[in-house]
């Protein structure tokens, strides 16, 4: 295979508006600093045309419109087509200030980072390695993440649900302990690159300092084991549903040790491995998903709840935290087509598939495309390609948790999962 990879530190200017919460909280100064992440594959005598790049941004989440203008640059510098670049973010809730709903975006700096971020892919490809072999594992994390709906005693499921602890009766579900990695060795057989996965949202640190969380520290484990000129393309796993908290027992995990552990598994995964075959492919296509929209009872009862915020039904119910974000999603989104194309793209790298899917994935549907591909190692690569906000299963429309309600955080239809993961798997089965 020919492999070539690029990183860079991306740490904004001070007081840029961080995005994820759906409110204004302005950067104060850096816990950790900030980067973008890329890696360009290609299959030995494959035409440019073939290629893949992934790129992957210490950010919440990625707008579309910041993905077209860097997988455009990059087609321009590169040759690799659009639709082979994967734009990805890790989902830091501390990092690059691109903006969402609420928060605003710092216009300079993401007109700079898009174009940086497309040279990196572009630096990827000009430093591409011919001859390199690959080695992948597949381990477990345990201890880390913690799925966050919580089933109470009064039947209903809550997300976040620390100050409902004396009615919790256990958690919704088991989280995802798989750990794949994929490391990629030059034709002297040595490391410079390792592709993982994990399945725990990025939201680990808290305050107002940019921070790249725990994946920051994965890479500098890595780093410290095989050098400064290593690099970790951490991919986020399907997490929606997983943080690092747990509220049954109090307790949460620490995100230096969290990627200090992965870093840890990587390493033992690596000695462990053996090297794989050397096929490449990659391949894209868009799934046609379709839009809810709000009926004119819930649009006047959002009107009602932001007249006066007093005017919430119940404590289990999130509607007077949704209904400002209801009234805005509608406001720039009303007039749009209810049907959208989703782009979801597969790369297959020796026994091992990324698969590059919008969204912030309930980890079950990571779970469903790791089983259809077994044994092939599934690396999830949630939130590429644009912002899609969560995508849940079947079962959580039917309760109140706030992942479900709909606004520019959660607007697709129940089906829009199951839809992608058909898709997803069904590129992978023909590349295998």
């Amino acid at each position: 295979m020919k492999i070539g990879v690029y990183e860079r530190e991306i740490t904004p200017p001070l007081g840029g508006d961080l995005p994820g919460y759906y409110a204004h909280r302005y950067a104060t100064g850096v816990k950790e600093r900030l980067y973008m992440r890329a890696a360009v594959f290609g299959g030995d005598g494959d035409p440019v045309e073939s290629y893949a790049a992934v790129v992957s941004l210490d950010a919440v989440d990625t707008p579309k419109k910041h993905v077209d203008a860097i997988t455009k640059r990059a087609f321009e510098y590169t040759g690799i087509p659009e639709e082979n670049i994967t734009v990805c973010s890790n989902h830091t809730h501390l990092g690059i200030p691109q903006g969402d709903v609420i928060s605003d975006e710092d216009t300079v700096f993401m007109d700079v980072l898009c174009r940086l971020a497309a040279d990196c892919i572009t630096l990827a490809y000009r430093n591409i390695r011919e001859n390199c072999s690959l080695v992948s594992g597949l381990g477990r994390v345990e201890g880390q993440s913690f799925v966050r709906d919580y089933l109470l005693d009064n039947g209903e499921v809550v997300t976040n649900a620390s100050k409902f602890r004396s009615q919790i009766v256990r958690s919704y579900s088991e989280p995802d302990y798989d750990y794949p990695v994929l490391f990629a060795l030059d034709e002297e057989s040595k490391p410079f690159l390792c592709v993982s996965s994990f399945a725990l949202h990025q939201d680990c640190v808290g305050g107002l300092e940019y921070s790249g969380d725990f994946s920051y520290y994965l890479s500098r484990g890595l780093k410290e084991r095989y050098g400064e000129d290593f690099v970790s393309l951490y991919l986020a796993g399907a997490s929606g549903d997983i943080n690092h908290v747990e509220c049954i027992g109090r307790t949460h995990s620490n995100y230096k040790e969290t990627g200090k552990k992965l870093a840890d598994e990587a390493v033992r995964l690596f000695e462990a491995g053996e090297k794989n075959s050397q096929s490449f492919a990659t391949k894209r296509v868009n799934v046609k998903c379709s839009r809810r929209v709000p009926t004119t009872r819930e649009l006047d009862e959002a009107r009602w709840i932001c007249e006066d915020r007093k005017n919430r039904r119940s404590p289990y119910d999130m509607t007077g935290q949704n209904a400002p974000l209801l009234l805005k999603y509608q406001e720039e989104f009303g007039e749009l087509p209810v049907e959208m194309d989703v782009p979801v793209q597969v790369i297959r790298m020796g026994e091992s598939f990324i698969f590059a899917i919008p969204g912030e994935l309930y980890h079950h549907f990571g779970d469903m495309i790791k089983d259809a591909v077994r044994p092939y190692k599934a690396f999830i690569c949630e939130l590429s390609h644009m912002a899609a906000g969560y995508i849940c299963t079947r079962e959580m429309y039917k309760t109140q948790v706030y992942p479900v309600q709909l606004c520019h955080g959660s607007y697709f239809e129940p089906e829009t999962g199951y839809k992608l993961v058909e898709a997803a798997v069904g590129l992978a089965k023909t590349m295998m």
